[in-house]
């Protein structure tokens, strides 16, 4: 897992739900700083700085994930996928594996190979490298006993990269929910966006198009475009703050600052952040044709945009303002949406029922 993301957020909550029951967990990770074995709050951490040379990197964790295969631990990959399959080429053993997006097509577009969408690059012919890649994570996600997918779209992708339908299982991201529901009485922002500041995820057009409108916007996050979109929030002054990279536990100190969330991003299977600010009262835009449709249903706790709708987002934007009665119900759904069907303590005793229990 990296250390901040879905995959990071999902590692350090379900290990601190496992134990929470009594189940000890142990997290195999990368780290930006030098190697590291510590405790945490939610279980031990042994991780491998990025720093290696790759080589040093692959051999270090998959000696490191071969000690708890030896030991009879349960393997839940949420990522290290590469790592996984290799290690399954060498030996067999059984494992899970929770797929948080196509890691092959983020790669590709973050490094710029390719500027297709998810679906779209799926029948693409590959550089050499990425169909390397491409078979090494669709071996670990076929090999695998249980696949955890968090939306339909990637249940749909794993089947095509090769696991069984009665191996995948759809279980949707969650969130702890939160005590209380209420916010802020006189909000900073209008508008706040927790994103990775990466191409595909549409920081660009945010900025622009709840500028345009005079309307205050928080990002939440860093990435290799920040300076970028800095330069294109120059065009507005002081109506756009970074935090830059934050934990989780401050995330949810900046969503209650502001009224309205925006996910404009090409692919989300289920975003977090989205499940967290809608878990707090915020209502959300988010593009159909994604993961977000799964959570949201325009107009009723939330608002998409796209051909289904024929919302673009200016045109959400300007909704939500226009519409404040309509906005007062909107936020209750988008709480009760959460309670609903995207509760942790729920969904994750699902995973470890199907991961540990097998059933």
């Amino acid at each position: 897992m990296p250390e901040t993301g879905g995959p990071a957020k999902f590692a350090a909550t379900f290990s601190e739900f496992l134990l929470g029951m009594g189940i000890p967990s142990h997290v195999i990770t990368y780290t930006d700083s030098a190697n590291y074995n510590r405790k945490e709050k939610f279980g031990s951490v042994n991780a491998t700085s990025r720093n290696h040379p790759i080589i040093f990197r692959y051999l270090r964790t998959i000696y490191l994930i071969n000690k708890h295969v030896d030991n009879g631990a349960v393997i839940v990959a949420n990522g290290c996928f590469i790592e996984i399959a290799i290690l399954r080429l060498l030996r067999r053993f059984k494992y899970a594996v929770k797929i948080p997006g196509d890691i092959v097509w983020e790669r590709a577009r973050n490094n710029s190979v390719t500027s297709l969408n998810i679906l779209e690059f799926q029948n693409s012919k590959l550089p050499n490298r990425y169909r390397v890649f491409r078979f090494l994570f669709s071996y670990a996600v076929r090999s695998a006993s249980t696949v955890i997918v968090p939306s339909s779209q990637l249940k749909s992708l794993a089947i095509s990269w090769g696991a069984h339908e009665s191996q995948v299982e759809l279980i949707y991201n969650s969130v702890k929910l939160p005590t209380t529901a209420e916010r802020i009485l006189e909000t900073q922002f209008d508008f706040v966006t927790v994103s990775r500041l990466v191409p595909w995820k549409g920081m660009d057009q945010v900025i622009k198009e709840v500028c345009a409108q005079g309307f205050k916007l928080l990002i939440i996050g860093d990435g290799p475009e920040r300076k970028a979109l800095e330069e294109t929030a120059a065009e507005f002054p002081g109506l756009v703050d970074f935090t830059g990279e934050i934990s989780a536990n401050e995330i949810k100190n900046w969503l209650i600052k502001a009224n309205y969330f925006i996910l404009n991003s090409s692919f989300e299977a289920t975003s977090y952040a989205l499940l967290e600010a809608m878990s707090l009262g915020l209502i959300p835009i988010a593009n159909s044709g994604t993961g977000s449709e799964e959570v949201i249903e325009h107009k009723v706790n939330g608002l998409l945009c796209g051909e289904i709708t024929s919302f673009s987002l200016g045109n959400a934007i300007t909704y939500l303002i226009e519409n404040q009665e309509k906005v007062q119900i909107m936020r209750v759904n988008a709480r009760k949406t959460i309670e609903e069907k995207f509760n942790l303590d729920e969904n994750y005793l699902r995973i470890i029922n199907r991961c540990i229990h097998g059933n």
